[in-house]
């Protein structure tokens, strides 16, 4: 059956030879797609629950797999809108992305081995992100990490796989280069499902996480480190 199992196929975006050029076409096409679509609505929506209203006005936040910045820019303005002052630092595997990203502090690592001592920052997050990752050995190293550095909690958000989404994709990328497009049909086949998630994040000790569906399009993931 069609997307019953993740592809494995790498995409083009994650080959090591892209050109600094090429990285900054890749973000500009992928941070359209994301405001289009609101990739940062569901850390909008449960992060600030996930801190507490005590710890949310002022947080130290890892973002795991950033890219080039976008969900850390998105959400420091949507945060000083409210007088909160999220202050972030970013990660990413791509030492590229370090001539790119905007937003705090930004640091070169891998998302299943961060280079943070234990409790190094109030709450982790990571937005589509994951299934760049090999397989599910990789997923529970990233889930197990992130809890460890987080003081509070880790919340995650990445595609989910199902032939809805993919279709969706097919019909409306007309307007991105050919290479874009085919990346985003392929991040589909290699997302993630609610169960795959549940257990993946079992596996890396994260008792009490909670995942769910969002939109129909988008998996998430929830644990605090107080249950």
């Amino acid at each position: 059956m069609f997307l019953r199992e993740r592809a494995t196929q790498a995409e083009y975006f994650d080959s090591p030879g892209r050109t600094l050029e090429e990285l900054r076409s890749h973000y500009a096409e992928l941070n359209q797609l994301n405001r289009l679509t609101g990739s940062d609505l569901p850390f909008r929506k449960w992060l600030p629950g996930l801190a507490g209203p005590v710890a949310c006005p002022s947080l130290r936040i890892l973002d795991v797999g950033a890219g080039d910045g976008f969900l850390a820019r998105r959400l420091t303005a949507w945060a000083a809108a409210r007088g909160w002052s999220w202050e972030f630092t970013t990660l990413d595997h791509c030492p590229q992305t370090a001539r790119l990203a905007t937003a705090g502090r930004h640091v070169i690592g891998s998302a299943t081995r961060l280079p943070f001592d234990d409790g190094s920052f109030d709450v982790v997050t990571a937005m589509s992100m994951t299934h760049h990752l090999d397989g599910p050995g990789e997923v529970v190293a990233h889930f197990r990490e992130a809890a460890r550095v987080a003081r509070l909690g880790f919340l995650a958000c990445d595609l989910h796989r199902n032939a809805a989404l993919w279709a969706g994709l097919w019909a409306g990328l007309f307007w991105v280069s050919p290479a874009f497009r085919q990346d985003a049909l392929l991040s589909v086949r290699r997302g993630w499902r609610v169960g795959e998630w549940q257990e993946l994040a079992r596996l890396a000790g994260l008792d009490g996480a909670r995942t769910w569906k969002f939109h129909g399009t988008r998996v998430v993931l929830s644990w605090s480190k107080t249950g």
